[in-house]
């Protein structure tokens, strides 16, 4: 185990450093996104929690005071890759203390833990400015914490999971109602194991009082600061300028990019005489208002690339992550990327070249093999047991939450973990007795 440690790490921290040598700048640790974490990270630190920036209503607090530490040495890409690499690793561990709980095989652990320290997107986005790092951790923690529970059945773990649950929502708003899916399990188990149901309960209060709690504090201080009453205003976004923009599409014959520029000119320009004095809280209550009202008129095309999306997220292969840092792409396109948050011509090109397409196809079937392996283990894993189901929930809720018009093949990373926890049983030739 201590040479699959040496592995990830060695593989997470050489990427990050191998990017950054190739290509001379650290802001090829960026995306997009990364701007949006690095100012409510800013704002956080020059102004507090009560921070009226509408980059903190955007990102709930878990992300940005995580790169906090970073942006006060003044070399944050740097700091936090190396912090991510060290994070990245121990989840690996996580995987494999999960997956020995889970199958009580030492041998299927191992392989568990193996095919995480490997996993691509673990990998690349271990070095990378942007939460799924810390909020796949957070998420393995919470289920090795539930795991221990099941095995021990000491209430304090239980609050301890809630308690990651809760950060991971504040890390990203997708995990908002994460703990829900734990605690369908535990009711369901409290009612049949009749003996243990006070306890079963009792758990099952600590998830949602915890677990619901701590993104419902961040949700208050919103509704303090900006009278916007939910964990984030991102939400808003997708909804108005991915979901809409996709049904006007639809309807219109039109791209999302093409309906995406008519909206940023036509809604929010500077000299439109309805929005000249807007806060972002009232733009943001727009996109979420228009928005639904162009969702509800045609379902049917909603459901359509909600279906899409989710195949998206299992089979995206994120190939230009790989290739970009060494095609020598100039640093002005790199500081554009970072200072104002889209992308560059000369990085959206990187996706059309061959070199990408092979190592897209490469990652393919990688992700292919990994699904092979987890079918396998599925079929020697003892089902119906509380931790089988407990990973089968919050897979299905992650996976469910991840659809749309926004999908993104990133969004599969917390879904890695679990894919792999079951995939290292695939070694195992018969079912362990007493174990899921």
């Amino acid at each position: 185990m201590a040479a699959v440690l040496a592995l990830a790490l060695s593989l997470r921290a050489g990427f990050a450093v191998a990017s950054l040598v190739a290509a001379g700048d650290p802001a090829i640790l960026a995306l997009p996104d990364t701007r949006s974490y690095l100012e409510a990270a800013r704002a956080l630190i020059s102004q507090g929690i009560f921070s009226e920036s509408y980059w903190l209503l955007l990102r709930p607090l878990g992300y940005p005071a995580f790169l906090a530490p970073g942006v006060l040495t003044g070399i944050p890409a740097i700091a936090t890759v190396l912090v991510q690499a060290v994070l990245g690793t121990w989840t690996v561990w996580g995987v494999w203390r999960l997956a020995r709980l889970a199958t009580g095989s030492d041998r299927a652990a191992l392989a568990s833990a193996l095919l995480y320290a490997v996993e691509p997107l673990a990998v690349v986005y271990a070095g990378l400015l942007m939460s799924e790092t810390l909020f796949a951790a957070l998420v393995v923690l919470a289920l090795l914490l539930l795991a221990r529970f099941a095995s021990e059945g000491r209430l304090l773990l239980v609050a301890g999971a809630a308690t990651a649950m809760g950060c991971a929502a504040l890390c990203r708003p997708i995990a908002v109602a994460l703990t829900v899916a734990p605690v369908l399990v535990l009711l369901a188990a409290a009612a049949v194991r009749r003996p243990q149901a006070p306890r079963l309960l009792a758990a099952a209060g600590i998830m949602v009082a915890l677990g619901l709690g701590l993104p419902g504090l961040w949700q208050l201080r919103n509704l303090r600061v900006h009278n916007w009453p939910t964990l984030s205003s991102i939400h808003a976004q997708y909804l108005y300028y991915y979901s809409a923009a996709s049904v006007i599409g639809a309807e219109t014959g039109r791209t999302m990019a093409q309906v995406q520029a008519d909206m940023i000119k036509t809604d929010f320009g500077p000299m439109h005489p309805e929005r000249q004095g807007w806060s972002q809280a009232d733009r943001a209550r727009f996109m979420e208002r228009e928005g639904m009202r162009v969702v509800r008129r045609r379902p049917d095309v909603v459901a359509r690339l909600w279906l899409a999306g989710m195949a998206r997220v299992l089979l995206g292969r994120n190939a230009t992550l790989f290739v970009q840092p060494f095609t020598g792409v100039s640093r002005q396109a790199l500081r554009r990327m970072v200072d104002v948050g889209d992308v560059p011509p000369e990085m959206a090109a990187v996706a059309g070249m061959r070199a990408t397409r092979l190592v897209g196809a490469v990652l393919l079937a990688v992700t292919l093999l990994y699904y092979g392996a987890a079918l396998v283990g599925l079929r020697r894993l003892r089902s119906g047991r509380f931790l089988s189901l407990v990973l089968a929930s919050v897979f299905l809720y992650l996976l469910a939450l991840s659809g749309g018009a926004a999908s993104e093949g990133r969004f599969r990373h917390p879904l890695m973990p679990i894919i792999c926890v079951v995939a290292g049983a695939a070694v195992l030739r018969r079912r362990a007795p007493g174990t899921g």
